[in-house]
Order: structure tokens, then sequence, then C-alpha cells
């Protein structure tokens, strides 16, 4: 699947109201992603959407190349509830949040609406509020409400590399193992970048970085994760600024310094 498919974009029950800077805006995007609005309302759950990419024609067969389709979380939600008979928010509360104890953290709308730690959304031109995303079916594909205190536990876990809380300490190595390079508009930094399971690969600092980022419209987050020093940083955003992935660069490169320093004084000691 080509990644500019905006099917799950546009059966959020506000998009008119996330596209409505013009008039015409809302119809311009389901021109753009080739939709019609009655095809759209007629999506009413995740299997929904997973039979309309059923008639939706490849560009590539399957293994010829990779590249990187938001869509594809929502298709992975809906095979996890058929296997588990559990709702994916359910799966992921019961088996993610509760054991790490990430509290803050939830991927209900209205639970983050009346949040007392909620952020508004803006777009940095202007500082324009722009609507909070409203988008319970799409949400394996990008809409986790947290908080930098539960995304430390989150990080905690994977670079510490901890066994049997979440998954085994082997099925862990798997996802942050390269399996396959990523397009080369992808790669950052001039390095080659890899996709393991759920997140980037590449060499950085002369050691393996680990990370991932997303965004929507005035929202931006990453987190990135040096699992050999047990360093990790996260930063959350709300507004459209797009110097968030050189910051949480910068970052890792002042701990991997100061890491390096207490090293070397260590061991002149």
């Amino acid at each position: 699947f080509p990644q500019a498919i905006g099917v799950t974009h546009m059966i959020a029950p506000n998009a008119k109201e996330i596209f409505s800077d013009t008039p015409d805006e809302y119809e311009e995007a389901l021109s753009y992603y080739g939709l019609t609005e009655e095809e759209v309302l007629r999506i009413r759950s995740r299997e929904d959407i997973t039979k309309w990419f059923a008639a939706f024609e490849l560009t590539r067969k399957p293994g010829e190349e990779w590249e990187y389709f938001t869509a594809g979380y929502t298709l992975l939600a809906d095979v996890l509830e058929k296997v588990t008979k559990m709702k994916w928010e359910e799966y992921i509360q019961k088996y993610i949040f509760e054991p790490l104890e990430m509290n803050d953290t939830t991927t209900y709308m209205k639970e983050y609406i009346n949040s007392n730690q909620k952020a508004q959304y803006y777009l940095l031109e202007g500082l324009k509020q722009t609507p909070l995303p409203v988008n319970q079916l799409a949400a394996p594909s990008g809409f986790v409400y947290s908080t930098a205190n539960d995304m430390a536990k989150f990080m905690s876990h994977i670079v510490g590399g901890e066994s049997n809380t979440l998954i085994r300490s082997s099925s862990l190595k798997k996802m942050l193992n390269p399996h396959v390079r990523v397009c080369s508009e992808w790669e950052r930094e001039g390095n080659p970048a890899y996709y393991g399971y759920g997140f980037f690969v590449e060499e950085f600092q002369g050691t393996t970085l680990v990370e991932h980022d997303g965004s929507q419209l005035g929202v931006r987050a990453i987190i990135s994760m040096v699992p050999s020093a047990e360093i990790a940083v996260a930063i959350l955003m709300n507004c459209d600024d797009k110097h968030y992935y050189q910051l949480a660069r910068n970052i890792l490169r002042l701990l991997l310094d100061d890491k390096k320093s207490c090293y070397l004084k260590n061991s002149i000691r």
C-alpha cells in the first residue's frame, strides 16, 4: 500500500472541522485522496476499514520494496481484535499501560478532554488553534494520548531490555533489529536507516539508535532511544514545529557525550 492513503484521516467524526481553513478544503481533501463522503460514512468499524483495503490495488508485490504505511496499524489492530477476542483499546490497556503503570495514558478522546493535563494544539504560523482530532476507529494509527512521565516508563522498559513484563526478551530484540532498509527519503543525516518492528533503526554516534516519530495537525511527537547506553528521549509538542526531530537528536548527543565523559573520568581514577 502507498503511504498517501487518507481514508483513516477522513473517517474522523470532526473531519469537516479539521479541514475548514477554506470553504472547499474538506471536499478538496476528499478529492485528493480519491474518496467520496458517502464512501467515508459507510466505514463504521475497523473491519470496515480492512474490507475497504481489500479492494485497494497494491502498487508493488509484497516484499519487493519497503514503504511506510500509517493506516497499516489500524489494519493490524483489526487482526489483533480477531485473534485475542478483545478490543484493541482494552488489550493495550491491560497488557501495556497497566503493567507499566502508565496511569496518565489513554486511547480515548473523552478521557483526554477531561484530563487536567491536556494541551490544546496550535499551528506555529499565527499561533492558530487547531481542532483536537477525534478518531477512535483510527486510534491505532496514531491517537494515543500520553505524558512525558508515562513515556519515560515505556522507554525505560525498552532500553532496559526487561523480560516478561510485556513481551519476551527475544521478541523485544527482534523488534529493535533492522529487518529492511527504508526508502531514501526516510533516511536522515546521511545514515542508512532500517525498519524493525515498529521502530526505525540506524547507526548514531557509533552506536544503534532506535526511534519512531509521528505527527497530526498541530502536534508532533518522537521517542529516540539508545539501548546500549540506556538513554532515551521523548519530545511531545502541541504545535507543528518541524524541529522536534533535531531537538531529540541534539539532546541524545549531549547525553551520550556526558556519559562518555563520566566513563573516561572513572577509568582514569
